[in-house]
């Protein structure tokens, strides 16, 4: 599970990292106008459109912020199970010696 989820952050950051360059790239703005750009119609004011991607931007931030913190809970997880298979082991072994 802790793969599949540093799989997935990793991923979210390219994604966020392509919405922050297409930001800063007027030409690849004015190519997300499908309707201008069939009728021939040229923008210069990306405003809307920045808007909605520095919003989806700031939504992809927080899915890798959340994908982190389960990463770091799945492995605290881990941590503690793999403690308390040794100290149970530990304890049976201890136990077991006390019967022979």
């Amino acid at each position: 599970m802790r793969c599949l989820v540093k799989v997935l952050s990793t991923k979210l950051i390219c994604v966020s990292d392509l919405l922050e360059l297409f930001l800063f790239a007027d030409d690849d703005l004015d190519a997300m106008y499908l309707s201008d750009k069939k009728d021939g119609n040229h923008r210069e004011d990306h405003e809307e459109l920045e808007l909605l991607l520095e919003s989806f931007s700031k939504q992809v931030e927080e899915i890798v912020n959340e994908a982190e913190t389960i990463e770091v809970c799945c492995y605290l997880s881990l941590a503690w199970a793999h403690r308390t298979s040794v100290s149970f082991r530990e304890t049976y072994n201890r136990r077991k010696k006390l019967l022979n």
